[in-house]
């Protein structure tokens, strides 16, 4: 009995520091430093979560993760609506039912991203990294894939409805949803 609070309290002051950062980042201020002149910056931001591996259920709506290396993260249901994932590493994710709608995710690595059930209708997906990526049932209405590696990826059951796909790269094992049609969307198989 003993271990176990000993470790439920490592854990504890483990995470103490993120949760500092984090509340500090939402409210303007760092409170390591509680002095004005030390305001809080995205670019720390960011790297406060860089090589977080679970955010199960977190809310980052609208958090500013611009090249953030959260490779392996576990993000399902994440709320990161809005938020900026530019040039973020997400390769092997869980992303599962997270919610990115309207998230900028251009340039992204997505590479074999668990992004099953995601939200992501009218999220900017350009130039990014999808190959191998899961996105089964995935709501990608109105999101822009112009020019998103898309070589290997399922999109079995997606929602591709209004999505951007010009220039999008696909290869012969990409999955796409039945019945859709390839013809005039201006996706280029290599």
């Amino acid at each position: 009995m003993a271990n176990y609070i000993k470790s439920k309290v490592q854990q504890s002051v483990n995470f103490l520091p993120m949760l500092v950062v984090a509340f500090s980042a939402f409210s303007g201020v760092l409170f390591l430093n509680p002095s004005p002149s030390y305001a809080f910056d995205k670019a720390s931001f960011a790297k406060a979560f860089t090589g977080v591996k679970n955010l199960l259920n977190a809310d980052l709506s609208g958090a500013d993760l611009s090249g953030a290396d959260l490779r392996e993260a576990n993000l399902s249901e994440a709320s990161l609506s809005e938020a900026n994932l530019g040039g973020a590493n997400l390769s092997g994710a869980n992303l599962f039912q997270a919610s990115l709608g309207g998230a900028n995710l251009s340039g992204a690595n997505l590479f074999q991203a668990s992004l099953f059930k995601a939200i992501l209708g009218g999220a900017n997906l350009s130039g990014a990294n999808l190959s191998g990526a899961d996105l089964r049932w995935a709501n990608l209405s109105g999101a822009n894939l112009s020019g998103a590696n898309l070589r290997e990826a399922n999109l079995r059951e997606a929602n591709l409805r209004e999505a951007n796909l010009s220039g999008a790269i696909a290869d012969s094992n990409t999955k796409f949803p039945d019945n859709f049609d390839t013809v005039g969307t201006e996706i280029v198989f290599r």
